[in-house]
Formats: C-alpha cells, structure tokens, sequence
C-alpha cells in the first residue's frame, strides 16, 4: 500500500472559526486564523479602534482633572484656560502638547506646580496606548508559537491508499514522491541544525526525538548475524512521541496517545544462506541468497555474473515480512530470520565492480565490504568481497496511555491495536488518535518502505562522501550503522508527512486505484471520522493567528470604554450636580457654549435673537437664520496693536 501526502494547505481546508490550540489552556490557546491579507486589514482596524477607545477613555480623566483643577481656590486666566483644555482636548496628546506650551507661555514658576499632575497623566495615558497597549494586543493576541493553522478539509480527507497492481502505477508513484519528500526533508532538517523556515516552520516538528543508538543482540538465530558476538546487532529507539506535540494532533493531555519505534538491524552472514547455480545462458551463473521463498522463486535474491560486463553500480533491493496475521509480505522467511511480534525487512546490496578506497587498509564494513581483491593499476582502491551483502532488520511499534502510563507489548505495524487496547477505556479523542498514527505507521512501512520508494538512492554513501568517477570514496567501518539511521531517519519524516497527508487528502482522488478506507474502519462512528479530519494541524506561511479570547475581549472592552463609558459620563455628571451644578459647567466651557458667550456679549442686551440649549454641548440661535455678527481680525485699539474681536 501507499499513502499520498501533501503539505500545502489550500485556504479554503483552513479553518477560520475560532479554535483551541492545546499548546496551552482553554484561554491562552484560543486561536483565530486568517489570511495575511485579512489580518493586515484587522491590523488597521485595531490601531483605529484603539484611537477611539483612547479618546473615551481620556474623556473620563479629562472630567477627572476639571474637577480636581475646579476644586482649586485660584480663578486667574491659567485656570479657566486649564479648564476649557479639559473640556475641549479629546485626546491626552493634545492635552499634553497644550500644557507643555503652557510652560513656555505662562512660564515654569507659575505653571509647574499646577500643570505637571496633569501633564503626567496625560504623557502616561499617551504612552499606555501609543506604545503599551500594541505591545500588550501583540504579545497577548498574536500567536508567539508560530503560525499553526487548523486543517479543515472533510471532503477528501481519509485513509487514502492505493494497492499495487499491475494495471496501475499509482501506488508505485505514491511511493516513490512519499519516499523522495521525506528523504529531502531528512537531509535539510534532520542532518542539519541551521534554522530555517522550510525546517522550522514546515510540520509540527522539526525532527522526531530519537535515543542513542546502542548495541543489542541479534534479532534473529544467532548464527544468522554476520557477527558472532554477544551483541551483533543495533538498536535505533524514539523516544515517547505524542501526538500532539511532535505529529499536531490537536487535543488536550487526555485525548492524547504515545507512540515509540524500535528498529533493530544487523548485517546478516550471506556466504551461510548463498548458493551458486547455472543460469540458462551459456557460462553463467547465479548467485543467489536464500533468505526465504518469495511468490516466484525459491532463492530471495539473485545476480548474475553476466552483470560483471555492465557499467559499475550498486544495486539495492529490499523483501519484507510483517509480523502480524493477514499482514502483506514479499516473502517467507526462514526459520532462523522468522519474527512473530515485528516486521521484517532484509536489504540487499549488490556492489558490480564499484571500487571501494581504502583509509589506512580495505574497507571491512560487512555492509560494503571490501578487502580483498586489491586493483593492480589502484592499489588503494579495493573491490567488494562478494556480489551480495545484506542487513536484516526488524520495526516494532508500541502505542502508551499518557493517562496512566499503560503501554502496549512492542509489535508489528498491522496489529490490531484497536484490538489490543480495547481494555484502556480509551476517549473518544484518544482513539481518533491511535487510528490516525497506526494508518500512519502502516503506510510509511519499515526500513523495507525507505529502500523499496528510494531505490540505490536510498544509500548515504552515494551522497556522503560520495563517488567520483565510479570509484567510491572512503567509507568508514561501520557505514552500515549510517545507512539504517539514515534509513530510520527517512521513515519517521515518511510518518510525519504522513498524519498530514490523512488530513489533507491526496491532490488527486480520482486516480486509479486509489480508495478511502477511513469509511470503512468507521463505519457507523461518524463522530470519529470527524474527530479524525478535524484536529490535525500544520504550519502555515500564508496565515496569522489571533488569541481569539484576546480579540473578542478587546472588542467587548473597547466597545464599552468607547461606546457605553460616554454615555454614562453624562449621568455621572448629573449626579455629582446633585449639590453644585457641575454639568452645567462643564457644558458651559464646552468650545461652541464659549462661543455662544462671546457672541451674546458682543450683541448686548438689545439683540432680538436669543439662543436655546443653554445647559447642552450644543446651544442653538432662535431664528435660526438670525445674525450672529462676524470675526473681525483687522480691529486696532488705541495702542495700535491690532487684536481681533467680535463684532456685530
């Protein structure tokens, strides 16, 4: 089988509705996700709607300092000059600039005790919004843990697979793109540590946590290891994943599960299981390696000694065998490579007349090795010892219960883990989980899925320290312990892209063979489908992400320090007049009642309009078409210095 991936993520499979990030709590991870474009918009919105609520908000210190600045006994021109700012600047930076002129006009000894109480505040009330509140909005609301969006793609997300057949390509073109996106990746991400957005902002984790690698016994009969000592074998183990946080599978600690990979892989002793034949052609023989029976042949790899005639290359080739009952295999193993709870895998390597350099002697990796036949005209070049060498490997998966630390009995890809955990009381959350990871793993394959998409790609060799020439640059020892960390290191990129690709769908539905089988394995659970579509997450270059309690919050806030806070100013005023009339004050220094005043003065008492509305912010003259005299800037008193007064 081959599973599809894909990690773009369309706009339309981003969910827009406000979501929770379990990176965090209930609150601090609500989320809401946008376009960038969009977000640049609420951007702007948000620097305006600050402005407003600023000018609310200093609406109510300003009345705070009339009243105060009321309280005080002088009643000179800087205090009805004092007042009138307070009434009449709706912003503290206009405030603050007026009183900083203040100090320069009236001058600092008269000033200074009287203005710079309010003069602070202002500056501070300045500050807080100018400067504070966006770095408080972005610091709460913007998602400090990169942009991780929420795939919501129900149509064709599954557990999209293809079965390899012969009318059809697609699960051999499956493969191959599978296998070549992970090696790419591996080689960017994981065997490197430069920081990159393609490494640290593509999926949910840069590389999955592997432990050290340690000797171990070997897996199979003992005589079947290349080595005979007590630990022939070695042992590649991740750590506990979870599958929130190192595959993004949204949810809470409690519907979460824990996955652990075992690999463990050992050169196997070929001259033991290998047999040379006739070929049909004449003089040729055969070489061939007998593993076990495959569907059409009884050795489980062969190579002829006509290829000695062919350019030199290697040739790598993989056969498996999945522990589990009713599991697809290649062939059946021997009784001395048989495994019962693990999958098999067994790579082969097939070195035609590719010299091997030499670093003070032959190359005596078993994997690659090299030691004997010495080149007469490169006497530091070495050729391979035989025409077949393999390594055997086995892959063992066990599922945890980060709840109460339960863990399954390490086993095969295709065991029945629905099966085997079936005791665990397991949440619904946790089961859409356990079903996402265990299609996952099953699709990735083993080492035998790295070998069987990447080909003779697959080996590091070739690119690390690489060939020049047909000749192989010196390789160290113990190469093929590189080779399988590489190989592992494949496999759990291919497990990674893998969840993502479930979520998503493939770019195609409709190629041959290609089926579904999500449906399938829940049939008549319609709320773990969706559960299984709907929590996976990724990174996303496209969008932004809002705290979405944040937002709502500064909306609510703002709407009533902006909206409701004004209206009530007016009734806090009419209660304070309870025993002075403080509102009709402070209306009266309002800049059009100011006004009004100077014009009714400049009228004098024989003026046959008279003006309404005398106790609000805005007076009105009756008739309304009546003369309110101009604005005569060219009037000169006696002095000569021109100063420009009301007149009728």
């Amino acid at each position: 089988m081959a599973a599809s991936s894909n990690v773009y993520i369309h706009d339309d499979h981003v969910l827009k509705r406000p979501w929770t990030n379990w990176n965090d709590n209930l609150w601090a991870g609500s989320r809401l996700t946008m376009g960038k474009e969009t977000a640049d918009l609420v951007n702007i919105f948000l620097g305006i709607f600050i402005f407003f609520v600023e000018a609310a908000f200093w609406g109510y210190i300003s009345l705070a300092l009339f009243l105060l600045n009321h309280q005080r006994p002088e009643r000179d021109g800087l205090h009805h000059q004092l007042q009138a700012v307070f009434r009449n600047f709706g912003s503290s930076l206009g405030t603050f600039i007026t009183l900083a002129k203040f100090l320069l006009i009236w001058g600092w000894r008269i000033c200074w005790r009287r203005t710079s109480f309010q003069a602070l505040t202002a500056a501070i009330c300045f500050a807080f919004f100018a400067v504070g509140m966006p770095f408080i909005i972005a610091k709460a609301m913007l998602d400090s843990q990169g942009v991780e969006v929420l795939i919501r793609n129900l149509a064709n997300c599954g557990f999209w697979a293809a079965a390899f057949t012969n009318s059809s390509t697609t699960a051999a073109a499956l493969l191959v793109n599978q296998s070549r996106e992970a090696m790419s990746y591996v080689d960017l991400c994981y065997n490197q540590n430069t920081p990159s957005n393609a490494c640290d902002f593509h999926l949910p984790t840069r590389r999955l946590p592997v432990l050290q690698v340690f000797p171990a016994r070997c897996p199979f009969s003992v005589d079947a290891c290349f080595n005979k000592n007590q630990f022939p074998a070695f042992k590649w183990q991740t750590d506990h994943l979870d599958s929130h946080v190192h595959f993004g599978i949204n949810a809470p600690a409690a519907d979460r599960m824990l996955l652990q990979r075992t690999t463990t892989c050992a050169p196997l002793d070929v001259d033991r299981f290998t047999a040379v034949t006739n070929g049909t052609l004449l003089a040729e023989q055969i070489t061939g390696v007998y593993f076990g029976r495959t569907s059409s042949q009884n050795s489980t790899y062969r190579v002829s000694n006509y290829e000695s005639v062919s350019k030199p290359a290697y040739h790598v080739d993989a056969v498996w065998s999945h522990g589990a009952r009713n599991s697809t295999s290649s062939f059946t193993p021997v009784q001395e490579l048989w495994q019962k709870d693990a999958d098999l895998s067994i790579i082969f390597l097939n070195n035609q007349l590719i010299a091997i350099k030499g670093t003070d002697g032959p190359c005596s990796d078993p994997f690659f090795s090299a030691t004997n036949k010495t080149m007469p005209l490169y006497k530091d070049y070495y050729q391979a010892d035989r025409p077949i060498t393999a390594v055997g490997c086995t892959d063992q998966y066990a599922f945890g219960n980060p709840r109460n630390g339960q863990w399954t009995q390490p086993s095969s890809a295709s065991s029945d883990w629905i099966g085997i955990t079936s005791d665990w009381n397991l949440s619904p959350g946790q089961k859409a989980a356990l079903l996402s990871l265990q299609w996952s793993i099953f699709t990735s394959g083993g080492i035998e899925g790295v070998i069987l998409g990447l080909g003779v790609d697959a080996l590091l060799a070739k690119k690390s320290p690489g060939m020049f020439s047909d000749f192989q640059n010196p390789i160290p020892n113990d190469q093929w312990k590189k080779e399988v960390g590489y190989w592992f290191e494949i496999g759990l990129a291919k497990l990674q892209f893998g969840l993502i690709a479930i979520a998503v769908g493939p770019p195609n539905p409709a190629l041959p063979d290609l089926q579904n089988a999500l449906h399938t394995l829940t049939v008549g659970q319609e709320d773990l489908e969706r559960t299984i579509c709907t929590r996976q997450k990724v990174y996303s270059p496209d969008h932004k992400n809002y705290n979405a309690a944040g937002f709502i919050f500064l909306l609510v806030i703002g709407g009533i320090v902006g909206c409701v806070l004004p209206w009530l100013k007016h009734r806090l005023l009419r209660w304070l007049s309870r025993k002075e009339d403080l509102a009709l004050r402070w209306n009266s220094l309002s800049t059009l009642q100011m006004q009004r005043m100077l014009i009714e003065s400049a009228a004098g008492p024989g003026a046959t309009a008279k003006w309404e509305r005398l106790e609000d912010g805005v007076p009105r003259l009756n008739p309304r078409d009546a003369s309110a005299g101009h604005l005569d800037i060219e009037h000169v008193d006696g002095d000569g210095i021109r100063r420009p007064k009301w007149s009728n």
